[in-house]
Protein backbone atom coordinates (compact mmCIF):
# COMPACT_ATOMS: atom_id res chain seq x y z
CA UNK A 1 0.00 0.00 0.00
CA UNK A 2 0.94 3.07 -0.44
CA UNK A 3 1.24 6.70 1.68
CA UNK A 4 1.28 10.44 0.85
CA UNK A 5 2.54 13.04 2.78
CA UNK A 6 1.32 16.52 3.25
CA UNK A 7 4.03 18.90 5.22
CA UNK A 8 2.84 22.32 6.28
CA UNK A 9 5.31 24.46 8.60
CA UNK A 10 4.65 25.36 12.07
CA UNK A 11 3.73 29.23 11.16
CA UNK A 12 0.99 28.12 8.45
CA UNK A 13 -1.83 29.42 10.67
CA UNK A 14 -3.83 27.84 8.67
CA UNK A 15 -3.09 24.46 9.27
CA UNK A 16 -5.94 23.14 10.94
CA UNK A 17 -7.86 24.32 8.11
CA UNK A 18 -5.73 22.57 5.50
CA UNK A 19 -5.87 19.36 7.43
CA UNK A 20 -9.16 19.37 8.11
CA UNK A 21 -9.88 20.44 4.16
CA UNK A 22 -7.84 17.35 3.17
CA UNK A 23 -9.80 14.96 5.62
CA UNK A 24 -12.69 16.15 3.41
CA UNK A 25 -11.71 15.43 0.24
CA UNK A 26 -8.81 13.24 0.57
CA UNK A 27 -9.49 10.73 3.67
CA UNK A 28 -6.45 11.67 5.43
CA UNK A 29 -6.95 10.19 8.39
CA UNK A 30 -4.26 11.04 10.62
CA UNK A 31 -2.17 14.35 11.46
CA UNK A 32 1.02 14.57 13.31
CA UNK A 33 1.89 17.70 14.88
CA UNK A 34 4.86 19.47 16.96
CA UNK A 35 4.87 22.94 18.19
CA UNK A 36 7.95 24.75 19.92
CA UNK A 37 6.20 26.51 23.22
CA UNK A 38 8.81 28.52 25.25
CA UNK A 39 6.63 29.90 27.10
CA UNK A 40 5.83 28.98 30.59
CA UNK A 41 2.55 29.11 29.99
CA UNK A 42 -0.91 27.01 29.88
CA UNK A 43 1.14 24.11 31.86
CA UNK A 44 -1.45 21.55 32.12
CA UNK A 45 -4.52 23.95 31.37
CA UNK A 46 -7.23 22.51 29.31
CA UNK A 47 -7.56 25.45 26.96
CA UNK A 48 -9.25 27.26 24.42
CA UNK A 49 -6.70 25.73 21.72
CA UNK A 50 -7.35 21.47 23.37
CA UNK A 51 -11.10 22.64 23.41
CA UNK A 52 -10.84 23.45 19.72
CA UNK A 53 -8.62 20.76 18.27
CA UNK A 54 -11.02 18.36 20.74
CA UNK A 55 -14.28 19.35 18.94
CA UNK A 56 -12.14 18.73 15.18
CA UNK A 57 -12.08 15.18 16.30
CA UNK A 58 -15.33 15.04 17.76
CA UNK A 59 -17.12 16.06 14.90
CA UNK A 60 -14.81 13.90 12.41
CA UNK A 61 -14.55 10.22 14.08
CA UNK A 62 -12.28 9.46 11.99
CA UNK A 63 -9.49 12.06 12.39
CA UNK A 64 -6.28 10.87 14.48
CA UNK A 65 -4.35 14.03 15.66
CA UNK A 66 -1.10 12.82 17.16
CA UNK A 67 0.70 15.61 19.38
CA UNK A 68 4.16 16.04 20.49
CA UNK A 69 3.80 16.50 24.74
CA UNK A 70 7.01 18.76 24.87
CA UNK A 71 10.63 18.80 25.88
CA UNK A 72 10.29 20.98 29.49
CA UNK A 73 11.35 17.75 31.39
CA UNK A 74 14.87 19.01 31.96
CA UNK A 75 13.76 23.02 32.12
CA UNK A 76 14.73 24.56 35.27
CA UNK A 77 11.77 26.75 37.20
CA UNK A 78 8.70 23.81 35.74
CA UNK A 79 7.54 21.28 37.91
CA UNK A 80 8.34 17.78 37.58
CA UNK A 81 5.08 16.54 36.13
CA UNK A 82 2.05 18.67 34.80
CA UNK A 83 3.70 20.87 32.53
CA UNK A 84 2.16 19.72 28.91
CA UNK A 85 1.20 22.94 27.45
CA UNK A 86 -2.47 23.95 26.04
CA UNK A 87 -2.92 21.78 23.03
CA UNK A 88 -1.24 18.50 24.52
CA UNK A 89 -3.97 18.65 27.22
CA UNK A 90 -7.14 17.91 24.72
CA UNK A 91 -9.01 15.37 25.36
CA UNK A 92 -9.78 13.55 21.71
CA UNK A 93 -5.94 13.71 20.57
CA UNK A 94 -2.55 11.07 21.29
CA UNK A 95 -0.15 13.59 23.53
CA UNK A 96 3.14 11.43 22.83
CA UNK A 97 5.62 11.39 25.35
CA UNK A 98 9.26 10.48 24.36
CA UNK A 99 11.06 7.40 26.11
CA UNK A 100 14.67 7.16 26.64
CA UNK A 101 17.21 5.72 23.92
CA UNK A 102 17.03 1.90 25.27
CA UNK A 103 13.18 2.63 25.47
CA UNK A 104 12.85 1.53 28.82
CA UNK A 105 11.56 4.66 30.83
CA UNK A 106 10.39 8.04 29.92
CA UNK A 107 13.25 10.29 28.97
CA UNK A 108 14.18 13.04 31.26
CA UNK A 109 13.47 15.56 28.71
CA UNK A 110 10.26 14.66 28.15
CA UNK A 111 7.34 17.08 29.45
CA UNK A 112 4.72 15.03 31.83
CA UNK A 113 0.98 15.34 32.80
CA UNK A 114 -1.45 15.00 34.50
CA UNK A 115 -3.51 17.71 32.99
CA UNK A 116 -4.91 19.68 35.97
CA UNK A 117 -8.65 18.33 35.80
CA UNK A 118 -6.56 14.96 36.60
CA UNK A 119 -6.58 13.37 33.01
CA UNK A 120 -3.34 11.38 32.46
CA UNK A 121 -1.02 12.43 30.05
CA UNK A 122 0.52 11.80 27.46
CA UNK A 123 -1.21 9.11 26.40
CA UNK A 124 1.47 7.02 25.09
CA UNK A 125 5.51 7.63 24.36
CA UNK A 126 7.87 6.23 22.07
CA UNK A 127 11.31 6.53 21.50
CA UNK A 128 12.70 9.97 21.31
CA UNK A 129 16.20 10.06 21.88
CA UNK A 130 19.17 9.99 19.42
CA UNK A 131 16.65 9.54 16.78
CA UNK A 132 18.44 9.50 13.04
CA UNK A 133 15.72 12.04 11.23
CA UNK A 134 15.44 13.93 7.71
CA UNK A 135 16.25 17.29 8.16
CA UNK A 136 15.04 20.37 5.32
CA UNK A 137 18.80 21.42 4.44
CA UNK A 138 18.80 19.46 1.46
CA UNK A 139 16.33 16.48 -0.13
CA UNK A 140 19.37 13.77 1.29
CA UNK A 141 19.94 15.42 4.67
CA UNK A 142 19.77 13.54 7.74
CA UNK A 143 20.45 14.49 11.58
CA UNK A 144 20.29 12.62 15.10
CA UNK A 145 17.89 14.87 17.14
CA UNK A 146 16.22 13.82 20.58
CA UNK A 147 12.48 15.11 21.80
CA UNK A 148 9.18 14.37 21.67
CA UNK A 149 9.16 15.58 18.15
CA UNK A 150 11.12 12.66 17.52
CA UNK A 151 8.73 10.03 19.55
CA UNK A 152 5.51 11.69 18.29
CA UNK A 153 6.11 10.09 14.08
CA UNK A 154 6.62 6.66 15.52
CA UNK A 155 3.35 6.42 17.26
CA UNK A 156 1.59 8.09 14.22
CA UNK A 157 3.20 5.78 11.67
CA UNK A 158 2.34 2.31 14.33
CA UNK A 159 -1.03 4.14 14.10
CA UNK A 160 -1.04 3.71 10.48
CA UNK A 161 0.09 0.36 10.42
CA UNK A 162 -3.14 -0.20 12.68
CA UNK A 163 -5.67 1.32 10.21
CA UNK A 164 -3.92 -0.74 7.69
CA UNK A 165 -4.39 -3.82 9.56
CA UNK A 166 -8.12 -2.72 10.86
CA UNK A 167 -9.15 -2.00 6.54
CA UNK A 168 -7.64 -5.30 5.67
CA UNK A 169 -9.66 -7.05 8.31
CA UNK A 170 -13.14 -5.10 8.47
CA UNK A 171 -13.26 -5.46 4.17
CA UNK A 172 -12.08 -1.80 3.62
CA UNK A 173 -14.02 0.02 6.80
CA UNK A 174 -11.80 2.97 8.16
CA UNK A 175 -11.27 2.61 12.07
CA UNK A 176 -12.71 5.28 14.33
CA UNK A 177 -10.61 7.40 16.74
CA UNK A 178 -11.85 5.83 19.81
CA UNK A 179 -11.29 2.33 18.50
CA UNK A 180 -7.70 3.28 17.48
CA UNK A 181 -7.19 5.20 20.89
CA UNK A 182 -8.37 2.18 22.80
CA UNK A 183 -6.40 -0.08 20.36
CA UNK A 184 -3.18 1.36 21.44
CA UNK A 185 -3.06 2.84 25.07
CA UNK A 186 -4.66 -0.86 25.81
CA UNK A 187 -1.59 -2.67 24.51
CA UNK A 188 1.08 -0.44 25.28
CA UNK A 189 3.67 -1.66 27.69
CA UNK A 190 3.32 0.79 31.03
CA UNK A 191 7.59 1.54 30.75
CA UNK A 192 7.21 3.29 34.73
CA UNK A 193 5.67 0.33 36.28
CA UNK A 194 7.20 -2.35 34.14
Amino acid sequence: NKATVFSYGFSDVAFAESFLKLYSSDGVLLSNHSYGYSDKIRLGEYDTDAATQDKAVSNNPYLNVFEAAGNDGEISGYADYGIIKGPGNSKNIFTIGALNISSNKVATLSSTGPVDDGRIKPDLCARGEYISSTTDETDSSYATMSGTSMATPAATGAAALIIQQYKRTTGGFDVRHDVLKSIMVNTAVDKENA
